[in-house]
């Protein structure tokens, strides 16, 4: 029995990575098909696993394929993007007995219930729904629990353990500017994940309660932005509030240099997919964590005994602030937190993804 892996495009996400490099260090035989010259194809070479690049016209690839899946006797096809998708498709009419399987781990925003069936910006999910796979696998709580609520797809869904990585570079990028940490400041990264303009101000809030209350000059904090168009508005609140002495607002592309020089990352989001990538990587590079109570958040924050962060209520300034004054203050606190993280990424993920993708789709 064999799987074949389908992409379509330049490359796929890089838990999808993780997932085919932990399959081949448990020698699971796969073949990881993609276009001819892609990212796709140097990543596959680079990790020394088996690979076939195929031409870009639809009909020669998929003879292609269904030369392969008869000769090798394949039993599920994971399709990893609309187009390959449709290949797997077509060639289920051909072999029946073939199961699809699937995968995502970016974020979605869904404004209104239910709105995946009408939705053209998701269309890859639009054909979950739609129960085109026969098993699906994600990364996010976020987005596992709204699948099984609002569409009734537990009995096709199953939550891969994130394969945590570093958001830190290995050296500063030439054409930004590169920043020496300042060790008599105390440093507070936010990355605003939030889809609620409230879920700012209550980071804000916190901020300038936090100035009051303690010593303003030994703290500074950087606010990154996933949208550049939101700063003017951002910029506004802190202005209002009366908060920018100590802070830099950026937006994501200059997300590297300002992490690195970080001491606490805030996790803030109150709803939707949340900041879980954030918080693993926090962990990964060795920051303290402080992250809201979002449901997404403490699914990993809480998994086990680990104290690997600080949590407060989502909606409460008052307890953020709370937060961002014991870390600033107890360096033992954060040690902990920082030892419990590492703790945490230190776990043999490549071994639970593996155990956990073959059992869903009955190969183990």
């Amino acid at each position: 029995m064999a799987i074949l892996f389908i992409s379509t495009g330049e490359c796929i996400h890089k838990q999808s990575q993780n997932l085919l490099v932990s399959l081949k260090a448990r020698d699971v035989d796969f073949l990881f098909v993609c276009p001819e010259n892609s990212q796709n194809a140097g990543f596959a070479s680079a990790q020394f696993m088996q690979f076939k690049e195929i031409a870009g016209n639809g009909l020669m690839q998929y003879f292609t394929l269904k030369k392969y899946v008869k000769m090798h006797a394949v039993t599920h096809i994971h399709a990893f993007d609309e187009n390959a998708l449709r290949l797997a498709l077509w060639l289920k009419k051909s072999f029946p007995a073939l199961k699809i399987v699937g995968d995502w781990h970016e974020r979605v925003q869904i404004e209104q219930e239910n709105n995946l069936n009408k939705s053209k910006e998701y269309p890859y999910l639009k054909a979950l729904v739609k129960n085109k796979f026969d098993e699906f696998f994600c990364t996010s709580p976020g987005l596992y629990n709204l699948l099984t609520k609002q569409y009734n797809l537990q009995n096709t869904l199953e939550i891969l353990p994130y394969f945590p990585f570093s958001f830190s570079t290995a050296e500063p990028v030439r054409k930004k500017a590169y920043l020496k940490k300042d060790t008599q400041k105390f440093v507070y990264f936010f990355h605003s994940y939030c889809e609620h303009a409230v879920d700012k101000e209550i980071v804000f809030a916190a901020i300038k309660q936090l100035c009051l209350e303690e010593n303003a000059d030994k703290l500074y904090f950087f606010v990154c932005l996933e949208k550049g168009e939101e700063i003017p508005d951002t910029l506004a609140l802190a202005e209002e509030m009366a908060i920018t002495a100590h802070m830099v607002l950026i937006d994501k592309q200059y997300f590297e240099v300002f992490y690195a020089l970080a001491d606490c990352v805030i996790c803030a989001s109150s709803e939707g997919e949340g900041d879980y990538a954030m918080i693993h990587g926090a962990w990964n590079d060795e920051k303290v964590l402080i992250s809201s109570d979002l449901a997404a958040h403490t699914k990993f924050v809480l998994s086990d005994s680990v104290d690997c962060a600080l949590l407060y209520p989502h909606d409460d300034a008052n307890s953020l602030c709370k937060c961002m004054q014991k870390v600033l203050n107890d360096s033992k606190l954060r040690q902990n937190l920082v030892a419990g993280g590492r703790q945490k990424v230190q776990q043999n993920i490549a071994n639970l993804i593996v155990n956990r993708y073959l059992r869903k789709i009955n190969l183990l």
